[in-house]
């Protein structure tokens, strides 16, 4: 690393000037000045005065950023560099935590299945002519269905979570760190999936318990009658 003296910085400085400002005064006079006896421009010199405009407007960009990276990248101490970086990384990168949130709308749906299935109890009562009854079958499936895939996707998460602290002997700083942001995640993730998953629960054992044995003269496909059973065993 070199040391952040006057000089380094002076030199970084001069050598941004020495080829920004040859770019910008060539674009000006591309601006300013004409190559034709004409005092207005013809169309076809002033679309190619702007595509050269633009051209040169990248060009300056892209030298002055890559310049100024140049100098930070010598006079930024490597630990500010390395933080930086982290920084970055985590900011742009695909976190899982906000994923699963993004997939998930956790109030919107808690209400859904709440009232879903409060509609669906009270259907029993007051539904003289059993047209939501016909449905029960169809908004439990729905539901344990739905309970099922969030159930596979915490399956998957839980296989991507890192080894207990106790075995990562002979790790680097920076590899402990990646995993304890993993495992902080992954926690997120799964609170987010678990908070879902009790709705669906609750909401399953509400019209289970409401209904009783009326759901055996229903029809369920095997898989989601295996699983509503579990429901109904636990209620009896």
């Amino acid at each position: 690393m070199v040391p952040v003296t006057p000089s380094t910085s002076m030199k970084a400085y001069v050598c941004w000037v020495a080829v920004a400002l040859p770019i910008v005064v060539l674009r000006k006079r591309h601006l300013t000045g004409y190559h034709s006896t004409s005092k207005t421009p013809s169309k076809t010199l002033q679309n190619a005065r702007s595509t050269r405009s633009a051209f040169l407007v990248y060009l300056t960009s892209a030298t002055i950023a890559t310049l100024l990276h140049v100098s930070m990248a010598r006079i930024t101490p490597v630990a500010v560099q390395e933080a930086f970086g982290a920084w970055v990384n985590w900011w742009t990168r695909e976190r899982i935590s906000k994923v699963v949130e993004g997939s998930l709308s956790r109030r919107e749906l808690d209400l859904v299945v709440e009232v879903l299935s409060r509609l669906t109890c009270s259907s029993l009562t007051e539904d003289r002519y059993g047209v939501v009854q016909r449905d029960i079958p169809k908004i439990l499936e729905a539901m344990l269905s739905f309970l099922s895939a969030i159930e596979d996707y915490q399956i998957e998460l839980n296989a991507l979570r890192p080894p207990p602290p106790e075995e990562e002997e002979g790790l680097s700083d920076k590899e402990r760190i990646q995993r304890e942001v993993l495992r902080i995640e992954l926690a997120k993730a799964s609170e987010v999936l678990g908070y879902l998953g009790d709705g669906f629960k609750n909401g399953i054992a509400r019209v289970v318990q409401m209904f009783g044995g009326k759901l055996n003269a229903s029809k369920f496909p095997p898989r989601i009658a295996n699983k509503l059973q579990g429901f109904v065993d636990y209620n009896q």
